[in-house]
């Protein structure tokens, strides 16, 4: 009889811990928040849930965060159709060249191509030998997720532009071009190639921020007198940090 007593009991608090376990959090977009036990639903599109004696059916659409048991069962999924991405970063590594660290901005606006595939351009400003130049570039992005936050892979390509004219030495005549510093010589600039990893985060449907890291491959060239020719190549590593628009 004891054993009998026992087994129900045992039975009672399996049970009531399954239960348990299929109680769910409910917070929506609107602050509202539900604590229930999720049901089977006819849809993909909402959820049942039982509540306060009551049942509820909620789109998925309104759902900020769904949590069983602390896991999250539901991320709400978001639709970017194209997005502008205001990028500040800096170079660093070991180079032929002079600076020890390369700060740029890049601007670069992009168009959903195919479901987390994206394409655009983009447009910046670099400094180097103390010159200016401007990146004009091509941006492939392929996002992971279409939630909220997600990480993502890109690739930039395209060509570094001189803004600035070579500045003028009083008694250039005199130099050989080889001991010219980069400045007083004739730019005209190089390819650059960019690919890279980073992660986003939407605080809403049209703000955003990304962090990112990447290598950085780019060529500076340079000529002078009597056919003289300079070609500085840069390896390193990018980091940048980007404000999102939609």
């Amino acid at each position: 009889m004891k054993k009998i007593i026992h087994l129900c009991i045992f039975l009672l608090f399996v049970s009531s811990l399954a239960a348990q376990k299929q109680k769910v959090h409910v917070k929506l977009h609107n602050g509202a928040v539900f604590n229930g036990k999720l049901l089977e639903s006819e849809s993909d599109d909402e959820i049942r849930l039982l509540a306060k004696k009551n049942i509820w059916v909620i789109p998925k659409a309104k759902i900020d965060t769904l949590l069983k048991n602390k896991y999250r069962l539901y991320t709400e999924e978001i639709t970017i159709p194209w997005f502008f991405k205001a990028e500040y970063g800096v170079l660093l590594g070991n180079s032929d060249a002079e600076e020890e660290a390369i700060s740029f901005f890049h601007g670069i606006f992009n168009y959903q191509l195919h479901s987390h595939f994206y394409g655009g351009g983009g447009v910046g400003v670099e400094y180097y030998q103390q010159r200016t130049y401007i990146p004009v570039f091509a941006n492939l992005e392929y996002r992971f997720r279409a939630t909220k936050f997600s990480p993502y892979v890109f690739l930039k390509a395209g060509y570094l532009l001189p803004a600035e004219n070579k500045k003028h030495l009083s008694n250039y005549d005199n130099y050989e071009s080889r001991n010219l510093h980069p400045k007083y010589l004739d730019a005209s600039g190089g390819v650059m190639l960019s690919p890279g990893l980073g992660v986003s985060k939407m605080f809403g449907s049209n703000f955003g921020m990304s962090f990112s890291a990447a290598y950085r491959y780019n060529e500076l060239n340079y000529s002078g007198k009597e056919e003289y020719e300079l070609e500085q190549r840069y390896n390193r590593l990018s980091f940048t940090l980007g404000i999102i628009f939609k």
